[in-house]
């Protein structure tokens, strides 16, 4: 329960900064890693610490080479690396895929809103550009939508403790 509610603290957290300044502190980043760490050594031990720290590099792993092609931000990366140190990389995968998820219909919601599809046009011209030439290149455009993830984040982990009944 004190998990919970580290993590719920930490996500409204970086939620509401998101929201604000439209970016991730460093500062909250840093404080739930060593949160995570902590709390998962004391309670488990040196597996505590070894869930903390896959929890934290998965994350980094999979999430670096999206930062390098510009499709997503460092602070999002970060976000989920927080949370993989308080919570374990399954925990992490579940959310990750939540949070796709939430974030995809917001995204298509915010399209259909703005009726400004020229940012999936490019994304589509990006993606044909690398299979045809086979090289990978960033991603770079003033037209796609942009939005703060960490709400998305928060609502995915309100989401999953309902799925996975963890009240």
């Amino acid at each position: 329960m004190i998990q919970l509610i580290m993590t719920i603290l930490f996500l409204l957290t970086t939620s509401i900064t998101d929201l604000k300044f439209n970016k991730v502190r460093n500062s909250h980043i840093l404080i739930a890693v060593l949160i995570g760490f902590v709390f998962n050594s004391l309670t488990l031990g040196i597996e505590g610490s070894i869930i903390a720290f896959g929890g934290l590099i998965i994350p980094l792993i999979i999430g670096y080479p999206l930062f390098l092609l510009g499709l997503i931000p460092a602070g999002d990366i970060k976000l989920f690396m927080a949370f993989g140190a308080m919570n374990g990389i399954y925990a992490t995968g579940y959310l990750l895929i939540i949070t796709l998820l939430l974030g995809g219909v917001y995204s298509i919601i915010l399209l259909l809103r703005s009726k400004d599809f020229s940012g999936f046009i490019g994304f589509y011209r990006y993606i044909k550009a690398m299979l045809v030439t086979r090289k990978v290149c960033p991603y770079v455009s003033k037209n796609s939508i942009k939005f703060p993830l960490a709400p998305v984040a928060f609502f995915s982990y309100l989401i999953f403790i309902l799925l996975f009944d963890m009240l």
